[in-house]
């Protein structure tokens, strides 16, 4: 597969490989798909908005596992904006904080977290600008409802996101926001660390994955957002709890720059090094040497074939 390093190339990529398949399965009340090339149609169209009425660098998303958050996140990601994902779990006074710190001009959010945006709209004392785009419908000044703006997205020609060039931004300015502290990443990060899961579980290609409950830390939106435009798999943002999928990717434990995930009947140990990342199989079930203490073994997935990537003018083993 050849080696795609941005937002962009990645979305395009999908949209060219996998045009007519499902990209996304929705149950509100009733079930909706939509496909890759309405997906991509979406992510650009939201793009174009904000690069052109909103025109913000520093975008807040306040975590939350829906269509609306993946496009947000991708679009402004494309347009190389700096955006942090904040858990939904925080409070008021600390997404106050996050916002003052990191002087965001954008917040995009639900319903589900509307009081607490209004609320520290309402305490800006210094009268900054900040605009508020919520996800859900029946919203009066200042917000901003998304629906309007994505449809606003779908008929600008002047100023396009698809006349922006496909850079390779290798600045870390993905944030990520949750209880365990702040995390910095680039694009880079999140891509790479797809291709080394993907090819290295063996991932069945062009099926459903389920999203996650909240997508606030690095591997879910790795796992979840990433991955499934790498193969083409279809994510299911389905709200029975008996819903199943033999090719869903669960995430049993992350912490700081590992992540432990199950696949197909299998444990993986998924760890980040520096500029290196590492996958390894959890074999529970191979013989223990008596001397040896009861702990799990270890096998390391790697290819023979090395294969290489350019970062900063040195070469990144995958």
């Amino acid at each position: 597969m050849k080696q795609i390093l941005t937002v962009k190339g990645l979305v395009d990529f999908a949209y060219n490989k996998y045009k007519s398949k499902k990209a996304i399965t929705l149950d509100r009340g009733y079930r909706k798909s939509i496909n890759y090339f309405n997906y991509r149609f979406d992510i650009y169209s939201l793009a174009r908005a904000i690069n052109s009425k909103i025109n913000s660098k520093k975008v807040a998303i306040i975590s939350e596992s829906r269509y609306e958050f993946f496009v947000t996140y991708l679009a402004n990601v494309m347009l190389e904006n700096t955006v942090i994902i904040i858990d939904n779990g925080l409070s008021q006074n600390a997404i106050s904080k996050i916002i003052k710190k990191y002087d965001i001009n954008t917040v995009f959010f639900s319903n589900t977290n509307k009081d607490k945006i209004l609320e520290i709209f309402k305490n800006n004392t210094k009268k900054k600008k900040l605009n508020l785009v919520n996800f859900d419908s029946n919203n009066k000044f200042p917000i901003i409802e998304y629906e309007k703006l994505i449809n606003l997205g779908r008929y600008i020609e002047d100023n396009s996101v698809d006349n922006i060039p496909d850079i390779e931004g290798k600045d870390k300015n993905i944030i990520i926001v949750n209880l365990k502290g702040i995390k910095e990443y680039s694009q880079q990060d999140f891509i790479i660390s797809a291709y080394i899961i993907g090819k290295n579980i063996k991932l069945k290609k062009k099926k459903e994955i389920l999203s996650d409950i909240n997508i606030n830390t690095f591997y879910k939106t790795v796992i979840k957002i990433i991955l499934p435009l790498l193969y083409g798999l279809n994510i299911q943002f389905i709200t029975d709890d008996n819903q199943k999928s033999e090719n869903n990717i669960e995430i049993l434990e992350e912490e700081k720059n590992k992540a432990t995930i199950h696949y197909r009947k299998n444990k993986y140990i998924v760890q980040n090094h520096n500029v290196d990342t590492y996958l390894l199989r959890v074999e529970d079930n191979l013989l223990k040497k008596e001397n040896k203490k009861e702990s799990p073994n270890f096998v390391l997935i790697r290819s023979n074939k090395r294969e290489k990537i350019k970062n900063d003018g040195k070469s990144l083993t995958i």
